[in-house]
């Protein structure tokens, strides 16, 4: 295991530790979102929910930074790279949103 693996390993253990104290929805999420885009070097991340009657995708949690943008954005699923991901079940990394 490199060091890099090593440090990894550890910050998810450290995050995991901290969730397991949390009650706190808001502060859970922040924390969970965060993480996840530290340890995958990602900018920031956002966690989105599907609404089965419009059938399309929305964000269910969005960094404060992004808030006013697009917490009320509505995805569609066939046209999106979300919807790609949240119809076939597999993970999409995209190096350059822009």
């Amino acid at each position: 295991m490199t060091v890099n693996q090593s440090q990894l390993l550890a910050r998810l253990l450290e995050v995991t530790r901290t969730l397991s104290t949390m009650v706190d929805l808001e502060s859970y999420l922040r924390s969970i979102l965060s993480a996840a885009a530290e340890l995958t070097g990602s900018e920031t991340a956002s966690l989105m929910e599907y609404d089965d009657a419009a059938r399309e995708l929305y964000f269910k949690y969005v960094p404060w930074f992004h808030r006013d943008a697009i917490s009320s954005a509505r995805i569609p699923l066939h046209e999106s790279a979300a919807g790609w991901v949240f119809l076939n079940v597999k993970p999409l990394i995209i190096n350059d949103v822009k």
